[in-house]
């Protein structure tokens, strides 16, 4: 027998142009799927959510997190990315046990369905034995939250060998689990390959990366710092890192593929991607955190691409969307009127609005996951992963404009109820509490056995050596 669920007097923000914005609506939930979105809804349900007062948004999609880390959080707080390289991934990742993998993913999925994060793409590049990958895979599916599992290379005793121009080519592990347990493109926890981009694998490596994903029927989702800054004197561009061009010349440019971060890769790159329908993930603190440059999010836009938002490390920014959809929105409009001053005049309105932001936070971002007919929107059909915020807090009182408020002005501690696929994983403002304690118990202990086995200590002041081989 099917479970019904009515959502009921919400201000309901469906992201869907059909439906649009309705400030008091109801939402029918069949098991899983939502069957009815509309004001006033007549129908039988067993179980009844009064929502009045309440804003009510789909589930937001961070399409690229190195869930790995969240049990170094906040200890690069001060990093640059050279500095992220050289002490993250240069002395904690050899010391990762699949337990470690197992509890910073619980704890950093958790975390995200807490913020409302509904749909989160795991960028797992610590593949260091297949024991990592069913570690994180286990944490994933345990959480709730309905996961692209970015099945990545190692970061081992020998994570050089993986860059620098390496031939090493990505993990044939891959396989077993596209094969096995993530067989299935329709599930709570699906599967992506996380590859090295092309300016640090040789071409024959990147040929056959990009060719294993399509022989495993996956898409594709790169990051690398592609893109980002220059710490080893190379720029992006014509003379330089050209790694768009690189996969459009084999023929490897498809709509399949994800683009993290391309900060300064130039317009005629960012052309191919928009022509291939390509899609690009932005991560605007981490991004202006380490030195990467300001995030491409006018660029990108002007040329046709609608940017999805992700978070990337939590070893140096927060972990909700909230804030990113703030950072993406605030360095956006901060490059325009430098612009603007600098010709000797002022914007007289914005291009990329508050409804653009939270498009690129929920529709954009299931696009770029390969699950747009899926979820991204309060729909008819699409999955019931919703997100309410509670009523009568003090940043979002008194109601005047109900995107705005979310965009600018709300934070995770908003977020009253979380629905992935209609199951509530978060009510009265709380996940479950055994499972949130248990997964800060695991976290906790993985820091103590990280920290000890790189011989470091957590704490304010660490400047890590800097090693030439991590600037790139």
């Amino acid at each position: 027998m099917s479970r019904r669920l009515l959502i009921t007097g919400g201000h309901l923000l469906t992201m869907d142009p059909a439906i649009g914005e309705i400030p008091v609506g109801d939402v029918l939930i069949e098991d899983d799927t939502i069957v009815e979105v509309g004001a006033g809804l007549e129908v039988d349900a067993a179980e009844r959510v009064d929502a009045t007062g309440q804003i009510v948004l789909p589930g937001l999609i961070d399409t690229h997190r190195h869930t790995w880390q969240t049990a170094l959080r906040g200890f690069g707080a001060d990093f640059t990315a050279q500095e992220y390289r050289s002490c993250i991934r240069g002395s904690f990742g050899m010391h990762m046990r699949p337990e470690d993998v197992y509890a910073s993913t619980l704890l950093g999925a958790l975390e995200a369905l807490d913020s409302g994060i509904t749909t989160m793409v795991d960028w797992a590049h610590i593949m260091n034995t297949p024991e990592h990958a069913d570690a994180s895979i286990d944490a994933l599916v345990d959480s709730g939250i309905r996961a692209v599992f970015g099945y990545g290379t190692p970061n081992d005793d020998e994570t050089m060998e993986w860059y620098q121009q390496s031939t090493r080519h990505h993990p044939p592990d891959a396989r077993r689990i596209r094969e096995g347990r993530l067989s299935s493109d329709d599930a709570l926890v699906t599967m992506a390959l996380a590859t090295r981009p092309p300016h640090i694998v040789t071409r024959e490596t990147m040929i056959n990366d990009w060719r294993l994903a399509d022989e495993l029927g996956l898409r594709v989702t790169t990051d690398g710092g592609l893109g980002g800054g220059s710490w080893n004197g190379v720029l992006w561009g014509p003379g330089g890192h050209e790694p768009i061009r690189a996969l459009a010349r084999e023929g490897l440019l498809n709509e399949r593929t994800t683009f993290v971060h391309c900060n300064n890769i130039p317009d005629d790159e960012l052309r191919l991607i928009a022509d291939a329908g390509a899609s690009i993930s932005i991560s605007p603190d981490s991004e202006l955190h380490v030195g990467h440059c300001f995030p491409v999010t006018g660029r990108a836009v002007s040329l046709g691409i609608r940017p999805s938002l992700s978070i990337d490390i939590v070893i140096q920014v927060a972990g909700d969307l909230f804030g990113a959809m703030r950072s993406i929105l605030v360095s956006d409009r901060g490059e325009v009127g430098a612009r603007h001053y600098a010709e000797g005049s002022g914007p007289a309105s914005w291009e990329i609005t508050t409804k653009d932001v939270l498009e690129f936070a929920t529709v954009a971002g299931a696009s770029a996951v390969g699950m747009a007919s899926r979820t991204g929107s309060i729909s008819p059909g699409k999955k019931a992963d919703l997100v309410l915020l509670a009523p009568g807090a003090l940043n979002l009182e008194p109601m005047n404009n109900a995107i705005g408020l979310v965009v600018l002005q709300a934070h995770p501690g908003n977020v009253e109820s979380v629905y992935v696929g209609g199951r509530a994983v978060k009510q009265n403002g709380s996940l479950a509490a055994p499972l949130r304690e248990r997964a800060i118990a695991l976290a906790r202990s993985s820091r103590d056995h990280l920290f000890a086995s790189a011989r470091l200590e957590p704490g304010w002041g660490y400047k890590p050596l800097l090693q030439p081989q991590w600037r790139w």
